[in-house]
This record gives C-alpha cells, structure tokens and sequence, in this order.
C-alpha cells in the first residue's frame, strides 16, 4: 500500500514541437510487510537521473552524429551538466552492458576554445559505452580499468583517430593492439590533405620567386575529389595536371590512396597499402 509521497521532482524529457518538456510527479513511498518502506519507481526515468530514459537515449543518438556544443544549443542544456548525467547512465548500465569486441573512440568539442569530452562507442552493441569529460591518456584509461582482463583481451579492434594520448592509452591497456588499432577514414584523409596542402604552398612558394604564379590562387582545387571538383574550376585544373609539378603529383597519390577503402578484403587492402606506400615513398625520394 501507499505510505506517502515524497517531494516533488521534475525531470527533463525530450521536445515536444520545439517546447521544451518536463515532467513533474512526487514518486510515492510503498509499504511493504517484507521489504519495509521502499520508494516507488517512476517507469520513465532512473532513480539519480534529472533526465527521462528517452532523453538520454536521444541525446547519445544525436551526439554520435554532432558536436557537443551544436546539442546544447539546440536542446538548451549546459555541457557539463549533460555529461554529468550521461557519465551516471554510464555508470548505472555498466553491470547491464553487454561485451563489446569493437570499439570506437573520438573526441568532440563541446566549447570553443578546444574543450573536450572523450566518448567510447560499443560498436557491436550500438551504444555509448563510456563518456570523460576531457581528451588525456588518463581520460581513456579509466574506461580500460574498469575492463576484466577477460574483456580486454576479447577486444577485436579498435576505431580511432590518431590523437596520441587515446593511442597510448590503448597499446598499454589492450592485449595485441598492435593489430587491433584501425585509424577511421576522415582522419586518414585529413593528414593526406594536409600533406597536399603543403606541398602545394611550398611549390608556389618557390614558383613566385622564379615568377611564375600558376599555382597561385588555386589551394582549394587541390582539396577537392576529382569527381567533385566544381566546373569552375575544371579547366584550369586539367591544365595544371599536364605540368610538371609536385603539387599535381601528390595529388594523384591522394586520390588512389582513396581506394584502399574500396579493396575486398583486409588481405587486398594490405597489399595495396604497401604498393601505394612504397609508390609515394620512391617518388619522394627521386624528387
């Protein structure tokens, strides 16, 4: 039976029409002959949560898919307050969670000035499997220390970018990974850009002491895919790839660098890597 009521709570639950939405109930305290006088459980939240079970759920969606600052613009809640709370979800689901074999690490930003939280993705299960309020080594070895040596071991691979703390952090937590550490596409390509954008600034450099300014102005060409390139800039572009240039040479190694995503299987795809790599490494050194 019904004891009492204990004050009232409000918990935040997801918009409804762009209102913001809450729910306000005070739980009631039950009577029981064996157990004594327990607090009622409210079917659409968790006991220490201020957040609904759907909020959080959609709230770890949408994170996956954007950066923390542009979700607390749009849910109109304060960043350390909602990684707080998903931090506790974290904690109250760790005894549920199933194993995970492949993992996905990232950081995103939440503030401007380069401020930082660290989630952990359960790729096998499609989940957030742990949130750190900062992007340092020890931020991803308090998730690996909550692991058995059993799970750690049971890890298959591991997605990452190449942000040396979360490297490190796993080649001393995680048994072989070596073999198990995949650096994910965008930030693959990132460094190639990179790579392009400075030998094109480099060559123009050199080109504009001699007095020659074909490269001048055309840094963004360089960026594109060619599939992508606009039309604008599709004559000046076929002109510059008949010349001698490194710029346009380095470019064609970002572009086959791109198949290496399109091999069959991790076999082809070594094989490609080593054939490309020892292309780029030659060419280099011949210059």
């Amino acid at each position: 039976m019904v004891e009492d009521h204990l004050s009232e709570r409000v918990w935040r639950g997801l918009d409804s029409i762009e209102f913001m939405t809450f729910i306000h109930a005070s739980p009631p305290r039950i009577s029981c002959s064996e157990h004594g006088i327990l607090e009622g459980v409210m079917p659409w939240t968790e006991k220490t949560s201020v957040f609904t079970l759907r909020f959080e759920t959609g709230s770890i969606r949408m994170l996956q898919n954007m950066d923390t600052y542009n979700f607390t613009e749009i849910m109109h809640v304060s960043a350390r307050r909602h990684v707080t709370s998903l931090r506790e979800h974290w904690r109250r689901v760790r005894t549920e969670r199933r194993e995970s074999s492949v993992l996905g690490i990232d950081e995103k930003s939440y503030k401007k000035g380069h401020r930082y939280i660290t989630p952990v993705y359960d790729m096998t299960n499609n989940g957030v499997d742990y949130i750190s309020y900062e992007r340092k080594k020890k931020s991803l070895d308090e998730y690996y220390e909550t692991l058995s040596r059993e799970e750690l071991a049971n890890i298959k691979a591991v997605s990452m970018d190449m942000w040396d703390p979360i490297m490190s952090s796993t080649m001393e937590h995680v048994p072989d990974a070596s073999t198990k550490v995949l650096f994910n596409r965008f930030h693959v390509m990132r460094h190639v850009n990179e790579a392009v954008d400075k030998t094109m600034k480099e060559e123009n450099r050199k080109l504009k002491e001699k007095g020659i300014m074909d490269l001048n102005g055309t840094r963004y060409i360089w960026l594109y895919s060619s599939e992508n390139l606009p039309e604008r800039y599709r004559e000046t572009y076929n002109e510059l790839r008949k010349a001698d240039l490194l710029t346009g040479k380095a470019y064609s190694m970002k572009e086959n660098v791109r198949n290496l995503w399109n091999m069959p299987t991790p076999e082809e795809g070594s094989k490609y890597w080593d054939s490309w790599y020892s292309w780029s490494f030659i060419d280099q050194w011949m210059q």
